[in-house]
């Protein structure tokens, strides 16, 4: 059977290594974020593109609208004019005409205008419609690979759960009492790691700290930031029963 302050160093280790395992899932599942982001801006991209073409669509069905009234101005005018003499009448419907051709001289210009924006944003969509495929092509690889990693690093976790069970029933309650108290101060990412009397995590010094008046203890508390560290020799994977000599 373990000895009890063997198996507390073993529980300690064991969390370490859990709280590294999930450290390392977040910074995957935020790489893989990332990716679904640069997706979406992507996506995003194409529907502002698309939405662009629409409007100058719509303004170019609106000046071939604005065209036809012209056309249709100037027809009136001209039968009118033919019917005019050359008086107050003849001159207003002159003057009318002058001010419908200058319209239709805007109008033609700005049909002109919006048709080179047109052709520019067909081929800003198409621009936008290849670098959505692209990103997503090279992304694919990346997004299984992350997704794959995830599943089997979480049901790793998982398959070992039971193992800290069986470290619990060996570890004195006391010590277990205060081991939990003194994680409810941990602070993410875990840093199990004090490095030539420093803390791994605020590089504060660390003394080491006596728990339940446990003789020979390795385990190091930050005063500062409150991690629980590993002394150097446990963190890189030495056995309990080698600590405990």
């Amino acid at each position: 059977m373990q000895d009890p302050y063997g198996a507390l160093v073993a529980l300690v280790r064991f969390d370490n290594n859990t709280h590294a395992r999930e450290h390392e899932i977040a910074l995957k599942k935020t790489g893989l974020l990332s990716i679904t982001k640069n997706i979406q801006e992507a996506e995003q991209g194409l529907v502002v593109a698309r939405e662009a073409s629409r409007l100058l669509e719509k303004r170019q069905h609106e000046i071939d609208l604005e065209l036809r009234t012209c056309d249709q101005e100037d027809r009136r005018i001209s039968s009118r004019l033919d019917t005019a003499g050359r008086g107050k009448e003849f001159e207003a419907l002159t003057h009318e005409r002058a001010a419908l051709e200058s319209r239709r001289t805007i109008l033609e210009q700005d049909f002109e205008t919006v048709w080179e924006q047109l052709a520019a944003a067909e081929k800003a969509i198409l621009r936008a419609k290849n670098h959505v495929e692209n990103i997503a092509r090279e992304s694919a690889p990346q997004v299984v690979g992350l997704e794959q990693e995830i599943r089997e690093m979480e049901q790793k976790i998982g398959e070992h759960l039971s193992e800290r069970e069986t470290f619990l029933k060996t570890v004195r309650p006391e010590w277990i009492a205060l081991y939990d108290q003194m994680r409810t101060r941990f602070v993410n990412p875990f840093v199990p790691l004090m490095s030539n009397g420093t803390c791994g995590g605020c590089g504060s010094p660390v003394a080491r700290t006596d728990i339940a008046s446990v003789e020979r203890h390795q385990i190091v508390s930050c005063q500062v930031c409150r991690r629980i560290l590993y002394d150097g020799h446990v963190a890189e994977g030495a056995d309990a029963t080698q600590i405990m000599g």
